[in-house]
């Protein structure tokens, strides 16, 4: 549909992921403190193909999600990209899910120009050539 991508043959304009994103960054770096139960903190492991893994998951009490949430919040529609073990990972942030990450996980937020869903293909797309 779109050609072929290295060749450009459909003459699609080209941009940097500088510039179709607000954020491009990762997980916390200090680690958390984590708790038995409470709110998601996720790694590289629970990141998927298309999906999340919610199955063997860290916990973070609130306290601990809003210190790391001064740096960053994920939101519905932002990318997820694994960045350790299996690298490469990628999946679209579904609506309604509070949650953290460690830095072994990397988050784009892209901006309005692309819908979510086309923007986490174009990075699996990436990803895999």
């Amino acid at each position: 549909m779109f050609g072929d991508l290295r060749a450009n043959s459909k003459g699609w304009p080209i941009h940097t992921f500088r510039e179709i994103t607000e954020i491009i960054t990762d997980g916390e770096h200090i680690t958390p403190r984590r708790v038995d139960h409470g709110i998601y903190l996720l790694s590289a492991r629970n990141v998927l193909d298309h999906s999340l893994q919610l199955d063997d998951v860290d916990y973070i009490d609130q306290e601990e999600y809003e210190r790391i949430s001064k740096r960053i919040v994920p939101m519905a529609g932002d990318v997820l990209i694994s960045c350790s073990g299996s690298v490469g990972r990628c999946c679209m942030v579904p609506i309604g899910l509070k949650f953290q990450m460690v830095r072994s996980v990397a988050i784009l937020r892209f901006k309005n120009i692309l819908v979510p869903k086309y923007a986490e293909e174009l990075v699996l797309l990436f990803m895999y050539e």
